[in-house]
Order: structure tokens, then C-alpha cells, then sequence
């Protein structure tokens, strides 16, 4: 059941008003007045999300992983995207904007940030492939063992959000509840005695363009021809690129001092 998180995550990606804010449920415990086929429900889910690939929103989320906690806020507009996040005392946000994707890093108060630039855009949310081939293989199987229903609806700072609950026999259910608008504002994951949640402690429709400007006095350090070195020393190998990546961010994130970081990144 991990496949709809994931998804779910992109499209918040990767993937947290006041925090006072508890949501009030009102679920229907699987029991919905209304006889609905399965493929029906995951076809209005799709439907909702594909909404949401377009819209024009902030969300901050408090996720709780149980012994991990972290916040993070995302806002999306025009094809454009930020996420900020709060994880063990580190503040990151990430750009997304146009053919230009920015990471950066807050240390002693001051923003660096690691940018590369393509020839094509690093985002379009049309490109997004809503796929939930798994669930529909269950439906077509009619696995007893799987169930997927309306769950009510839930108000989450002030929004109502409709829910749908996926379960699979008495030790994993899933509830995902969405805005009108296909953003999703609570995701509750339990799997035995093991629990994620996620909440939205805030929500808006609109975005100002200046919440897309990188962190003024930010240093900003073009990584296009250091990619370039490695991938003509690598041979473009995904694999090699992909634990360089996860590298250059565990120094990015270590917050050691510029000296500490580079030699780092020479470590890689």
C-alpha cells in the first residue's frame, strides 16, 4: 500500500495555520450509503488529483513518523514549485522553476544553494502519469483481502477535505483525504502496530510570485560543469549519478562549515 503514498508525495512531492488546528473527522468506517465499484472510486481519485496538477496553492504539512517528526510547506504555481523543510534543526527549500532546479541549505543564518540549469523545463505537471495499476489488479482479482471505500470527510484548518480509506486485511489501512481542488490535506498510513501521518496545518489558493525569488544574500553555486566533469567521468552512469546526488546532499546537509563541505563533495 506504500504505492499511493509515493504518489501522493509527488504530487505535494517528496514527499507540513496553527498547529492547535486538529482535524475533525467524520468517517463512515467503510459503510457508504452510496454502492460504488472500485474502479469508479479510483477513477474519481485520479480525476481530483489530475485537478490539483495545475492549481494554484501553499500547503504546510506536520508529518509525524512516529519516532521522525518534520515540517514542510509547499507551494505551487504556473508550473512552478518551492518546498521548504524543517527536519533535525535544518532548514533546505528547493526551486523548481522553468529549466532551473535550486537546492539550498541554511547554516549560521546564511542561505547556499547548489543550482542546475537544462535545456528543457525540470517540472511540467501535465507530465505527471497518475497510475494505480496495483489497485485496479486487486479489484479485477476481487482479493477479499482488499477494500477501498469513501471514508467520510474531514476539516483540516478550517477545509474540508473528502476521504477515501484503502485496506488490506485488518493490519493495513490507508486514508488519503483531498481538498476540492485535488490537494491533499491529511494522509494517515498504518501498517500493524507502525504509523505515518501527515496534516495540514495550513492551505491557501493563492501564491505570491516572490515566494519563487531564491533567499536574498544566498550563495549560489552554478553545478552544471561539475555534473558535466562526472558525467564524462562516469560515462552518464544513472546509478553512479544517482549516489553522487544522494553525496552532495548528505555534505550539503551536514552542517559543517564551507571547508568542511567541500571536502565533501571531494569525497564523493
Amino acid at each position: 500500500m506504500n504505492k499511493i503514498l509515493a504518489i501522493i508525495m509527488v504530487l505535494t512531492l517528496f514527499l507540513y495555520g496553527c498547529a492547535s488546528d486538529a482535524p475533525e473527522n467524520n468517517s463512515n468506517n467503510g459503510n457508504s450509503a452510496e454502492e460504488i465499484s472500485g474502479i469508479s472510486l479510483l477513477n474519481e481519485i485520479t480525476a481530483t488529483m489530475e485537478n490539483g496538477l495545475n492549481a494554484e496553492y501553499s500547503v504546510t504539512y506536520e508529518m509525524d513518523y512516529g519516532e521522525e517528526k518534520a515540517d514542510i510547506t509547499l507551494y505551487m504555481k504556473d508550473g512552478k514549485i518551492r518546498t521548504d523543510a524543517i527536519a533535525q534543526g535544518i532548514e533546505s527549500r528547493s526551486y523548481f522553476t522553468g529549466n532551473a532546479a535550486t537546492i539550498c541549505t541554511k547554516q549560521n543564518d546564511k542561505f547556499s544553494c547548489l543550482k542546475v540549469t537544462s535545456d528543457e523545463e525540470t517540472y511540467n505537471p501535465a507530465d505527471i502519469n497518475l497510475s494505480f495499476t496495483e489497485y485496479e489488479e486487486e479489484i479485477a482479482s476481487e482479493n477479499e483481502q482488499f477494500k477501498i471505500y469513501r471514508d467520510g470527510t474531514i476539516t483540516v484548518s478550517g477545509n474540508v477535505a473528502k476521504c477515501y480509506a484503502f485496506e488490506y486485511g485488518t493490519a493495513v489501512k490507508e486514508r488519503t483525504c483531498l481538498s476540492k481542488e485535488g490537494i491533499l490535506l491529511y494522509h494517515k498510513y498504518t501498517e500493524g502496530t507502525e504509523t505515518s501521518e501527515f496534516t495540514a496545518k495550513s492551505y491557501s489558493t493563492k501564491v505570491s510570485d516572490s515566494v519563487f525569488e531564491l533567499p536574498a544574500g544566498a550563495e549560489i553555486i552554478d553545478m552544471n560543469d561539475q555534473i558535466a566533469s562526472m558525467q564524462s567521468q562516469y560515462g552518464g552512469d544513472s546509478e553512479s549519478m544517482n549516489e553522487l546526488a544522494e553525496c552532495y546532499s548528505d555534505c550539503e546537509s551536514s552542517g559543517g562549515s564551507d571547508e568542511e563541505k567541500q571536502e565533501c563533495y571531494m569525497s564523493c
